[in-house]
């Protein structure tokens, strides 16, 4: 791909922008983003590896000259008899293994970031073969989980607020449409609280008959916000796809209109 000399500072700060949870993206299309994904996951990997390489030449002189101290003093004190003679001294490069490495990688602050570098780069590659780039892991999960914490907690405060408006959890009230001022159904039932089956359509089968739901709405009532279910009955030949059973209460007088 190439990129002329006046896109370059753009290409930079897309590819730095490509780090961002890609629903975010958006809000910068001036910026080529998308394509800049791929270099931008290189690039990560790359600062990765250097982390890496500077983080284990500096592990590696602070263990030898440590294995290096210890080694000397043992050796004094072979010396001076302090100790027993020990055939398997060695120095601090000898002491420095495989074993060294994995420690470095997968137990200190610099091993772990330069890891979790690579493999999200790596990520992000497969991604963009896929044709489906996507920003940083950590930071996509986190914001999802973000996401997903502030509508859980809209929810319930949504919620929260309508229970009030209902008030307390009673039983349905069953009217009839003309009197509660909609004579094109046979009836309507009143709750107090929303049915989550009960969409526009659903096929409620009530005794030795069937009505079909029409779409609910709320009502405000003298006894609190109330859910309102039209309903219009239908002959019974018609296919079934989404239906309840439901046992209809007594019918009452109607409070009035109720839309």
């Amino acid at each position: 791909m190439a990129i002329s000399v006046t896109r370059i500072p753009a290409a930079a700060l897309g590819a730095v922008m490509a780090v961002l949870p890609s629903r975010h993206w958006l809000a910068f299309d001036r910026l080529p983003i998308r394509p800049m994904a791929g270099p931008s996951a290189f690039a990560t990997a790359a600062l990765g590896a250097f982390a890496w390489l500077r983080g284990v030449y500096a592990y590696v002189h602070r263990a030898a000259d440590l294995a290096t101290v210890a080694t000397l003093d043992l050796a004094a004190r072979q010396v001076s008899g302090a100790a027993p003679p020990d055939p398997l001294l060695m120095s601090g490069p000898q002491m420095f293994t495989v074993a060294s490495l994995v420690g470095f990688t997968l137990f200190t602050p610099v091993g772990l970031l330069a890891t979790y570098l690579v493999l999200s780069a790596v990520v992000r590659g497969v991604a963009v073969a896929a044709n489906d780039p996507m920003g940083d892991p950590a930071l996509t999960v986190a914001d999802e989980l973000s996401v997903w914490l502030r509508e859980t907690r809209r929810t319930r405060r949504t919620r929260r607020i309508r229970e009030r408006a209902e008030g307390p959890d009673v039983g349905d009230r069953r009217y009839a449409g003309a009197d509660a001022g909609m004579p094109d159904v046979d009836f309507v039932i009143v709750a107090s609280r929303r049915k989550p089956d009960w969409s526009a359509g659903t096929i409620v089968i009530a005794a030795d008959d069937w009505y079909r739901l029409n779409e609910p709405f709320d009502a405000a009532l003298t006894f609190g916000l109330r859910t309102v279910y039209p309903l219009r009955k239908i002959d019974k030949t018609v296919v079934l796809r989404r239906y309840v059973g439901y046992e209809f209460p007594p019918v009452q007088r109607s409070p009035g209109r109720l839309m």
